[in-house]
């Protein structure tokens, strides 16, 4: 009986890779850049005998762990015929990536029978809706911080390319901190007003936020919101057991 499962985030910019005993505790989680991914998991895989696995992926690169893992038969990659314990009523399930379902199996599992709204900023930032029936309803999607910062500087002529680590105060003070200043706390100012339109319809939503650039945005926020960065992850384990089933 293996000991293990292993969840796989394969994302745009980052790969993150969650280790699971089989009581569902999330024992460790690993972080990898897109070049070091594939050998790294390799590595884990070998260490714990291809333990039961699925991959949940949103960029082509990990076509070669698929590759390399294809005769092992313990890793189930998600698409959009993978059973999924809730009710998927998005109206293009073919379109829906595939992290976004796994983020509201996640939402269900943590807050049962409870409206859920689970806000991820990544390369984009989605909005993802689960109602207290078990319903995913879709959301919204809109541009991350990196996508924010380019696209001022490509369709301007004189705005620089700004990175979104710096001095951020709330009054810039030169067009670098002015920027800055525009996108991070104009995206907390979306996310907050965001969970004030779902909460005239829900008033008793639950909302969550993850994903890669949290950091850049949650001490922005007037009100704190539950951050659960593994959310996914454990979206991805409960989405395994249910095939296993």
């Amino acid at each position: 009986m293996q000991n293990h499962r292993i969840a796989i985030d394969w994302g745009n910019t980052r790969v993150k890779v969650g280790i699971f005993q089989n009581d569902n505790r999330l024992i460790f989680v690993h972080n990898f850049s897109q070049e070091e991914a594939k050998e790294k998991i390799m590595r884990i895989m070998q260490d714990r005998k291809f333990p039961p696995s699925i991959l949940c992926s949103v960029h082509e690169n990990s076509h070669s762990l698929i590759t390399a893992l294809e005769d092992e038969n313990n890793l189930l990659v998600m698409d959009s015929n993978t059973k999924v314990p809730l009710v998927n009523a998005y109206g293009t399930p073919e379109t829906l990536g595939m992290d976004r379902l796994a983020l509201a199996v996640g939402a269900k599992e943590a807050f049962p029978n409870q409206d859920c709204l689970i806000i991820a900023a990544g390369s984009a930032i989605t909005y993802n809706f689960i109602q207290s029936s078990g319903f995913f309803r879709g959301g919204a999607i809109s541009p991350g911080i990196d996508m924010r910062l380019k696209s001022l500087h490509e369709y301007s002529n004189q705005l620089p390319l700004v990175e979104k680590d710096g001095y951020c105060p709330l009054i810039g003070h030169e067009t670098a901190t002015s920027i800055r200043s525009g996108v991070l706390y104009g995206i907390a100012a979306e996310i907050e007003s965001m969970i004030d339109y779902y909460k005239t319809q829900y008033p008793n939503i639950k909302s969550v936020l993850t994903g890669g650039t949290v950091s850049y945005i949650h001490k922005k926020l007037k009100n704190k919101i539950h951050m659960d960065e593994a959310i996914l992850l454990r979206g991805l384990n409960a989405i395994m057991i249910h095939n296993e089933k």
